[in-house]
């Protein structure tokens, strides 16, 4: 959560907390502090705020400090004193030119954290849990809480993510090879070019239309009267007949009219299918699971749904061919798709294709270094943390 919002507007809970102070002489408060934090039972991030008044009822006063002491400073007195290790970082944070020191508490995910030795008023074994923005002694229901925590939680480590049966890292792909002939608005564009030609031997009388003495045949290939030749029919058979002039337009307005079928022929028929696979090594579902790539728009074009193939006609009638159910949310930001999935559960021991469709991309990355990184996130309810990782993809 942004730090900001959490200092202007969030009141002291299970996840935060404001101190006036550093505990540079106040050990006691550290280790109680810290120890509550991480025995809390919420998974979110924790924050203890330092250099904020949170006065109840009062606005709060930003007080700020000169300094902050070294973050190993904290560490020597929390492992020498809690077992097992707690995961907590503290850094500078300046909110209206105020200096502060955050001390960030997360990816704890093996509770009960309690003294393993006397210190102070702190005795061997004790056990404190933070609850709302008040603390206690642990109690019997709070042991159980964490140990049914600790027992439902997964291990990140059993979770693999990557191309493939075998979950690579790394990937190459064969870029297609475009032959501009067999794109649909130039393949019509020349088809236009050729009956123009025709039209104008027709109107020069270097060629004749064999059929146009025929008294049964009530459609010429050529209307003298009119100079239009035919390009077509329509659905219902009926001969399209256009003039040179008509054509001319044509030929100028395909790439527009057949956009949609120029689409499909990059994205569909000469696009990189691509996919993703994950193992959930663990021995339980993952739950409420979202997985995120991005993926860098320098490199490729990303259909943001499935493309539909539709054949051009005169007929305004157009029919899709393909659902678009099981295709990711393709998302285009400043200078990456961001791609995502869910789902509801991630069965344990079966390799999967994280897409039920294959992304579809367009590469376009010509000149640029022929590799890329492409990033991930996972979070899931059970995971103590969002798995993050990185995998590259190279071309040829």
């Amino acid at each position: 959560m942004d730090l900001d919002y959490l200092i202007e507007y969030e009141s002291e809970n299970t996840c935060l907390d404001f101190k006036v102070e550093e505990y540079v002489n106040n050990k006691i408060s550290l280790l109680k502090d810290i120890m509550s934090m991480a025995n809390a039972d919420s998974m979110d991030k924790k924050y203890i705020i330092i250099g904020v008044k949170d006065l109840p009822d009062s606005e709060r006063q930003i007080i700020g400090l000169d300094s902050i002491s070294d973050q190993a400073n904290l560490e020597n007195v929390i492992q020498e004193n809690i077992e097992p290790n707690i995961n907590f970082k503290y850094y500078k944070y300046f909110y209206k030119e105020k200096l502060l020191g955050i001390i960030e508490i997360a990816n704890n995910a093996n509770p009960p954290y309690m003294m393993k030795k006397d210190m102070g008023a702190l005795k061997k074994g004790e056990i404190w849990v933070r609850k709302g923005s008040r603390q206690s002694r642990a109690v019997r229901e709070d042991i159980d809480r964490m140990f049914f925590f600790r027992n439902n939680t997964l291990d990140s480590q059993k979770i693999k993510l990557g191309f493939g049966d075998d979950l690579d890292s790394e990937q190459t792909i064969t870029i297609p090879k475009i032959n501009a002939e067999e794109i649909p608005s130039n393949i019509e564009i020349t088809r236009l070019k050729e009956l123009l030609e025709r039209l104008k031997q027709f109107e020069n009388e270097e060629i004749t239309d064999e059929n146009s003495s025929n008294m049964y045949n009530i459609f010429p290939e050529y209307k003298s009267d009119t100079k239009e030749i035919t390009v077509g029919t329509t659905e219902f058979g009926i001969p399209v007949y256009y003039n040179e002039e008509k054509l001319l337009d044509k030929i100028e307005k395909a790439p527009d009219e057949f956009i949609e079928e120029d689409c499909y022929f990059f994205s569909e028929e000469n696009s990189i299918k691509l996919n993703f696979s994950i193992l959930n090594n663990t021995n339980a579902f993952l739950e409420d699971v979202k997985i995120q790539f991005k993926i860098d728009s320098k490199v490729f074009m990303i259909a943001e749904k499935l493309p539909e193939k539709l054949r051009h006609q005169d007929s305004l009638l157009r029919i899709p061919t393909v659902f678009q159910y099981g295709y990711p949310d393709v998302e285009k930001k400043d200078d990456h798709y961001l791609i995502t999935d869910t789902f509801d559960k991630i069965r344990h021991k079966e390799l999967i294709k994280i897409f039920t469709k294959d992304l579809r991309c367009i590469f376009i990355g010509e000149n640029i270094e022929q590799q890329t990184e492409i990033k991930y996130e996972l979070s899931s309810r059970n995971l103590p943390s969002p798995i993050k990782g990185k995998l590259t993809l190279k071309w040829r």
